[in-house]
């Protein structure tokens, strides 16, 4: 079970809703029989489990500089297009690059459910929650999958979010791009993220954005990526606790 983007309206701000939103939630999951969980927050919290940087790769220069999302020298701009221009996947005889489709979610599954168990702490996917997760939506989610000899040997997504853009007269939005799970068996993890970001780029991405977890560390420099100057904490709940207890159970 996963929970994302508890918001509050600007004008109900600091006046305690979201503590009152997080006991409803709990409460809710308690009844699905669920007591632990993972979470993560921007603000530093006690008892934090590790924290992951993020990392921007820019798909639309001059918009993105225009934003203010990231400061260019503007007499210059035309360098730096050159040197974020995004490749283009390498085409051959004996693979295909193509969107997932409903034929690939049992191997699928299988095989990122491998690559993942070699971490120590991540989800486990079952085929339903696989397909409502990664199925492609417009403007959503998008997964493409690498096939070689009718077979399935690499897989990456992510997903989009719109923001808005405030005091600027020519640009009211951007479309950024967020790496989401991917396995890769026949290709370099660098050639696998250039195909997302190809085609986030194709789909009107501005800004592409990953955490450096999963080893991203190893593509950050290859793929031009850009520290950023936010940060995310993950916080385990009740696990402690709930280890405890099952411990004097027996």
């Amino acid at each position: 079970m996963e929970i994302d983007l508890l918001c509050v309206a600007k004008k109900f701000r600091n006046k305690g809703l979201a503590p009152v939103m997080i006991k409803e939630v709990t409460r809710r999951t308690n009844l699905r029989g669920i007591f632990q969980a993972i979470y993560t927050a921007g603000m530093e919290l006690p008892n934090k489990l590790t924290t992951v940087q993020y990392y921007h790769r820019l798909l639309n220069v001059k918009k993105m500089a225009s934003v203010g999302f990231y400061s260019l020298p503007t007499n210059n701009l035309s360098i730096y297009e050159k040197l974020y221009k995004v490749p283009q996947p390498v085409k051959n005889n004996t693979c295909v690059i193509r969107a997932i489709e409903t034929k690939d979610i049992s191997s699928c599954v299988i095989k990122l459910n491998s690559y993942l168990s070699k971490f120590n702490l991540t989800h486990y996917f079952e085929e339903e929650n696989f397909t409502h997760y990664f199925m492609p939506r417009p403007n959503v989610i998008y997964t493409y999958v690498i096939e070689k000899n009718n077979e399935v040997t690499d897989m990456i997504s992510f997903f989009i979010i719109d923001n808005i853009v405030l005091n600027n007269d020519k640009y009211k939005e951007y479309k950024a791009g967020y790496l989401y799970y991917y396995f890769n068996e026949s290709v370099k993890l660098e050639e696998l993220i250039n195909i997302a970001l190809f085609y986030a780029k194709e789909n009107k991405c501005d800004v592409f954005n990953i955490l450096n977890m999963f080893n991203l560390e190893t593509i950050l420099q290859e793929c031009k990526f850009i520290k950023g100057n936010g940060s995310l904490n993950y916080y385990l709940y009740n696990y402690f606790h709930q280890k405890y207890l099952d411990v004097c159970n027996h």
